[in-house]
């Protein structure tokens, strides 16, 4: 077997037919290209006929060259003998380029946690693959629990009920609520285009290291073949003031009928007092409320971008790969009803999964655990893979590159 370099033309017409992931397309490489990486495309050769092929994406720091094949090599990684040949065609390939060592993030699944009954089901199978790229001498870099691989190692993924009526019957009881009260408050959710991308880029910039640029790249690249979609969620500052004068008002109605019924009362007084003072810490909420709608139609006439979210699509698959809201309106839940009619569109589409990305491994405390508590409030399974390896591709370089390392930290500081 032998590893060459290839067009991005032949790149794409391998990979047409198999089910890649957005980070193995050439939409993803010209986007990479545009951050500042080298980008090769490879083709894993065998009798001339090509076999596997890769995106790989190479980064040059103090003078040596370290490569990243996102989501892996797109190889039959269940053919031991295909895997050993590919392993060291790889290795000579690169290393010729004095590519020190690439990480490779195989999108193959160790477990599947289904989050409605808590049930995990183990991939036995993928286990044997596991131990057949230690032994062919990938370095397995560890089962993570929160977001430090090259890509989540956790997933969440919804699968789409054929009626999105059944799904949201099947929802937790606090976020249908949430979902309920967003949707009464004047939020709209619109399908976008480009031009609205900056606002997304001012909600997601605090969680992404990318730019604006970034964002504009990708869309750009994968508009023109139907693949991305922006949503994002906007409050009518008009309507919103309206709903809530509405709310207050037949709340105030209500305290007048309790206050008579106070007055009225000859016997037991204890469970209408206990209404009243229910009714009236509610009035005092609205009012507030009441005061932060005015202020916002006469700061903000034209409405507030609250939250919004960038979805690649694939084969039947919907993949959620930016998100973000505005944190001073958390309490109006837009990205909660956001989210849902997203879902809502694409299953009126036909679409049978809808991936809400990365989360933190399930039932454990850490700093990720509100992300995966919201996501896993969805219903979803939980796909957990591998993880990254890395493979030495030149000795020599990878040698010097570790025993620099106090030079490289001085230079750094």
């Amino acid at each position: 077997m032998v590893v060459l370099q290839i067009e991005k033309e032949q790149f794409e017409n391998f990979t047409k037919d198999k089910k890649t992931t957005l980070y193995q397309t050439v939409e993803y490489g010209n986007t990479m290209e545009k951050e500042g990486f080298e980008v090769i495309y490879v083709g894993f050769f065998e009798n001339d006929i090509i076999i596997g092929a890769s995106l790989i994406l190479v980064e040059k720091t103090f003078g040596f060259k370290y490569a990243y094949a996102p989501k892996g090599f797109i190889l039959n990684y269940n053919d031991y003998k295909l895997l050993e040949d590919a392993t060291s065609a790889i290795k000579k390939f690169l290393g010729k380029k004095e590519i020190m060592a690439v990480k490779v993030n195989i999108p193959l699944l160790l477990s599947e946690y289904d989050t409605k009954n808590k049930e995990t089901n183990l991939i036995e199978k993928n286990k044997s693959i596991l131990e057949n790229l230690e032994k062919l001498g990938y370095t397995h870099l560890g089962f993570n629990d929160m977001f430090e691989a090259l890509k989540p190692r956790f997933e969440a993924e919804i699968t789409l009920e054929n009626n999105i009526y059944d799904m949201y019957s099947g929802l937790k009881k606090n976020l249908k609520r949430k979902i309920k009260n967003a949707d009464s408050l004047g939020i709209k959710i619109i399908k976008s285009n480009e031009e609205n991308l900056d606002n997304l880029y001012e909600l997601t910039k605090r969680k992404y290291p990318r730019g604006l640029d970034y964002f504009k790249t990708l869309h750009s690249k994968l508009i023109d073949k139907n693949k991305v979609d922006y949503f994002y969620a906007k409050l009518d500052t008009n309507l919103y003031l309206n709903t809530i004068k509405e709310k207050y008002e037949e709340l105030e109605e209500l305290s007048n009928e309790i206050n008579e019924k106070v007055l009225l009362e000859t016997k037991d007084k204890t469970k209408i007092i206990n209404q009243k003072i229910e009714t009236d810490k509610n009035l005092f909420s609205l009012k507030l409320q009441l005061i932060e709608a005015t202020k916002l139609l006469n700061e903000n006439p034209e409405g507030i971008v609250l939250a919004g979210i960038l979805l690649y699509k694939e084969y039947d698959h919907i993949y959620m790969i930016m998100d973000g809201y505005n944190t001073k309106f958390k309490h109006l839940s837009a990205k909660h009803l956001l989210i849902f009619r997203a879902i809502e569109y694409y299953v009126e589409q036909g679409y049978k999964k809808f991936n809400l990305g990365g989360v933190s491994a399930p039932n454990k405390d850490n700093k990720y655990k509100g992300l995966t508590e919201f996501k896993m409030s969805w219903n979803p399974t939980v796909l957990e893979y591998f993880g990254d390896f890395e493979l030495i591709t030149n000795q020599a370089k990878y040698f010097m590159y570790r025993h620099a390392k106090p030079i490289r930290e001085v230079l750094k500081n």
